[in-house]
C-alpha cells in the first residue's frame, strides 16, 4: 500500500514538473491590438481553450500596456512569443530580429494587407482642406496613424490639433453610422468594414463619400517567436495553420477572426518601412 502511495505521489509530482517545464507565454500589446480590455480577455480565454484543444497545454497570455516592458520581457525570455504593432517593431528592428526565429502576421481578413478610407457624409461640405473643428471617429490605431501622416503633411500639425474631438469607437458599425447621420463628422474605416457594411445595407453607399484612400500597405499587428522557445511548442504555429486550413478561420472574439498566420518577408514590408520612416520624420517636426 505504501509503495502504491509513493508511485501515485511520484506520478503527480512528475506531472507538476512537466507542466512547469512545458509552458509557453505569449505577450500582447493589448490596447493597440484590441479595442477594449473586455475584448482582450475574451480573446485570451478563447485562445487558451483553443490551444488546449489542439494539444498544447499551459499556453498563457500576458497583456502589456507598455511596449518597452513587452520587449524587455521578450529579450529576457519571460515571454517566448509577442504580438505588437508595426510601429513598435520598426523602432526596435535590430533588437527584435536578433532574438527571433520567426516573424509573422495574423491576418484578420482574407487579404494580407489592409487599406483605410477617410469617409464623410455625402451632403457634407467637408474637404481635406477644411478639417478644422470637425469630429473624427476611429477604431484601428494604424488607420489613425495613416490619417495623422496626411494631416501633418497638409496642416503642419498633428491630427489632435486639427479636429475638435477625436473619438475612439468601440463598435465598428458606429464608424459608418456616425457619418451617415452627421455632416460634421468623419471616420477612418478599413476597406473591409466599409465593404461589409455596404453589403448589409447598400443604401450606405449613396450617403457616404470616400474623401481619401490609403495604399494597401497596412497590418494590424505583427508577431515574433523567440529562438529560445521551448521545443515542445516549436511546431505550434505550423499546427495552427493546418487547423485553419481545415476550418477556414479561428474566431477570437465577436469582431475578430484570424484567417491566417503568415510569415512575412523583408521585401513585403518595404512599403511599411517607407511609410513609418516618413511618418516618424513628420512627428519629429510637427507633433
Amino acid at each position: 500500500m505504501r509503495l502504491l502511495n509513493i508511485i501515485i505521489i511520484f506520478f503527480l509530482f512528475s506531472n507538476i514538473l512537466n507542466a512547469k517545464e512545458n509552458s509557453s507565454y505569449i505577450g500582447i500589446l493589448s490596447e493597440k491590438i484590441f479595442t477594449t480590455q473586455k475584448e482582450a480577455k475574451i480573446a485570451a480565454k478563447i485562445w487558451t481553450k483553443y490551444m488546449s484543444e489542439i494539444g498544447y497545454e499551459n499556453v498563457f497570455i500576458k497583456f502589456y500596456d507598455d511596449e518597452n516592458v513587452l520587449i524587455a520581457d521578450y529579450l529576457n525570455n519571460k515571454v517566448s512569443t509577442i504580438l505588437g504593432t508595426y510601429q513598435m517593431y520598426y523602432k526596435n528592428k535590430s533588437i527584435i530580429d536578433n532574438v527571433s526565429k520567426r516573424r509573422w502576421i495574423p491576418t484578420i481578413s482574407k487579404n494580407t494587407f489592409e487599406q483605410f478610407y477617410l469617409i464623410k457624409n455625402v451632403d457634407s461640405e467637408i474637404t481635406i482642406n477644411n478639417l478644422n473643428n470637425k469630429i473624427l471617429n476611429y477604431k484601428d490605431n494604424i488607420g489613425k496613424i495613416w490619417l495623422d501622416s496626411i494631416i501633418m503633411s497638409k496642416y503642419k500639425k498633428s491630427v489632435s490639433k486639427v479636429f475638435s474631438e477625436i473619438i475612439d469607437i468601440k463598435k465598428p458599425q458606429k464608424l459608418i453610422f456616425n457619418v451617415f447621420f452627421n455632416k460634421n463628422q468623419l471616420s477612418v474605416v478599413s476597406k473591409k468594414l466599409y465593404d461589409d457594411m455596404i453589403e448589409l445595407n447598400p443604401q450606405i453607399k449613396n450617403k457616404i463619400e470616400i474623401l481619401e484612400k490609403s495604399k494597401i500597405t497596412f497590418i494590424s499587428g505583427i508577431g515574433f517567436t523567440s529562438k529560445k522557445i521551448n521545443p515542445y511548442y516549436d511546431d505550434m504555429l505550423k499546427n495552427i495553420r493546418k487547423d485553419i486550413d481545415k476550418k477556414g478561420i479561428i474566431k477570437l472574439s465577436p469582431s475578430i477572426n484570424i484567417y491566417e498566420f503568415y510569415d512575412i518577408s523583408n521585401e513585403e514590408l518595404k512599403p511599411l518601412d517607407s511609410f513609418f520612416s516618413f511618418y516618424l520624420n513628420l512627428k519629429r517636426k510637427y507633433n
